[in-house]
């Protein structure tokens, strides 16, 4: 579809997308250089270490997650109650193993939290969008 859009990039549909993904990479590499610099041991102190296995696991579990969303087609599955359905497919198993697995190895273990967020949110996402605002997801 880019390709036989036949505009000069300032017209494009597709700049603004781009401006704003250009900004969230320059404040995202700003935060993580105050995360490691706040976290970085001094040269009088030398108790205190940055911990890179965690950025490590976190980035693996987001790599997987975005792999799984990419390279895994699942059936949809539609679940209908009267006359409100909803359709589970990739997005909604992906992100609840990904919440599921990154609030356990952040240290939840509150059965209730561990169960309830990483079933809501996708339910509660995919309501909002595909059938409130009509937006696919991925």
């Amino acid at each position: 579809y880019n390709h036989s859009f036949n505009k000069d990039i300032s017209q494009s549909p597709y700049l603004f997308p781009f401006v704003i993904s250009v900004f969230f990479v320059i404040l995202s590499c700003s935060l993580m250089y105050q995360g490691i610099k706040l976290t970085m041991p001094e040269e009088s102190d030398t108790t205190k270490s940055f911990d890179f296995k965690s950025v490590i696991v976190v980035l693996v579990l987001s790599v997987l997650y975005y792999l799984f969303l990419s390279w895994h087609p699942i059936p949809f599955i539609t679940i209908g109650f009267v006359k409100f359905t909803i359709t589970i497919a990739n997005f909604e198993i992906a992100t609840l193993l990904y919440l599921f697995s990154m609030l356990f190895y952040l240290g939840v273990r509150k059965i209730p939290v561990l169960l309830l967020v990483p079933i809501l949110t996708p339910i509660l996402l995919s309501v909002t969008f595909r059938i409130m605002l009509h937006v696919m997801l991925p």
